[in-house]
């Protein structure tokens, strides 16, 4: 059975980005802690996440691990610095003096320790009064569970933590209960409000995006929009300099820009620095994920059996959440784009091969590895691949981010 690893966000009450829980499932769900082989495969995980520097894919913020009770009864030291690593255990690991004592060890060097999947049923107060964050299920609990919850812990002095928010409405609902941080896709779902100060495109970025996609583009009325704009030329400038693009002379001129970009590398960087400018107030995750998701669909179209566009693949992920960054309905926001039908169909009711791709990426994100496997083998997906594609994506995306 295929393995993988995902990448979860983290974020405070301000919707600020926290930490990542980095995820090891099956194609069924979550590892099987009681499984020796999993446990054999965790622990090579946890060491190769060490030695290939996990800053490449957390950047600066803290990672979420789960220990299970075999690694804990081994008493296995964690391969990460404090300062990045939260150790994870399940309430579910049950209470022992192996274990208590293990964490407590883990605890006197500096790790915070997360006690997982608290329910009504609390665990043996040793293990409370070790925990410095109570992760609570959303779906696994009601808000009347979790409202009896948030008051029976706090006297333990516990960060509380909701997973699996999937809506913006429990995540608002539980900022209003007492819940400290959240972890979940709620913040990459529209929030659209019925109102006339619908939030659009600006007038510049329409222009660029109009002139990039016409069967034959002018240089000259690109470099016109782009000079007209001087976030937009800063951003330009600031972008094919950086490293990502690894150029060995420094180009000044918005013109010299364009053409050494070349339209297939413009169209794309192009979308990226509207996407950003039209992301303020929002998530910076939102500007992340829709990067990770068009590096993994450029990628798949590159090295699989698909028959696709690979530069389409990358402009169908990176404007895969434009609906949430303007809080508007995505056709009435590509209305006012001049894109390829073949992209407008995949962002839209997704019903071709693009859109398809763009579902199972959505499927690995939140782990849902049962509708997944049946998707990657129609796709023809090599599954064993694509965690390490998932991974060279991230590190890609964190390269860029840091540049932007």
């Amino acid at each position: 059975m295929n393995q993988y690893i995902a990448r979860q966000p983290i974020f405070d009450k301000d919707l600020k980005l926290i930490a990542y829980e980095l995820l090891f499932v099956d194609e069924s769900g979550m590892i099987d802690n009681k499984n020796d082989k999993n446990q054999s495969s965790l622990k090579a995980i946890l060491r190769s996440a060490m030695q290939d520097d996990i800053k490449r894919i957390v950047a600066d913020k803290f990672v979420y691990i789960d220990y299970t009770k075999q690694i804990l009864e081994d008493e296995a030291m964690p391969f990460i610095s404090p300062d990045h690593l939260v150790v994870e255990v399940s309430s579910h690991v049950g209470y022992s003096e192996t274990v208590i004592n293990a964490l407590s060890k883990i605890k006197s060097i500096g790790y915070k320790i997360a006690l997982d999947k608290i329910n009504v049923n609390l665990p043996a107060e040793e293990m409370l009064d070790v925990a410095d964050i109570a992760k609570i299920d959303f779906m696994q609990t009601t808000e009347a569970d979790r409202k009896s919850l948030v008051q029976r812990l706090k006297s333990y002095n516990l960060t509380l933590l909701g997973t699996n928010v999937k809506e913006r409405k429990a995540y608002q609902t539980a900022v209003e209960d007492g819940f400290d941080l959240f972890q979940g896709f709620f913040f990459s779902k529209p929030n659209i409000v019925a109102t006339k100060n619908v939030k659009t495109l600006s007038t510049n970025h329409i222009r660029l995006i109009g002139e990039l996609f016409k069967s034959r583009p002018s240089f000259d009325a690109l470099t016109e929009v782009v000079e007209s704009d001087v976030s937009m030329s800063f951003k330009l400038l600031k972008l094919i300099n950086s490293a990502v693009f690894y150029r060995s002379n420094k180009i000044h001129s918005i013109n010299q820009a364009l053409v050494m970009l070349g339209l297939k590398e413009l169209r794309k960087w192009a979308t990226l620095i509207m996407l950003d400018e039209n992301c303020q107030g929002k998530p910076d995750e939102l500007i992340r994920l829709a990067l990770v998701r068009a590096k993994i669909m450029e990628s798949l179209c590159k090295k699989g059996h698909l028959n696709c566009d690979a530069p389409k693949a990358f402009l169908v992920g990176l404007m895969s959440l434009l609906d949430v960054m303007l809080d508007n309905d995505m056709a009435n926001i590509l209305r006012e784009l001049p894109l390829d039908s073949e992209i407008t169909v995949a962002l839209t009711d997704k019903s071709n091969q693009l859109g398809q791709l763009l579902n199972l990426i959505e499927m690995y994100e939140e782990s849902e590895f049962e509708r997944f496997s049946p998707l990657a083998e129609q796709l023809k997906i090599d599954t064993q691949k694509l965690p390490y594609t998932y991974f060279e994506a991230l590190e890609w995306t964190e390269q860029l981010v840091k540049d932007l």
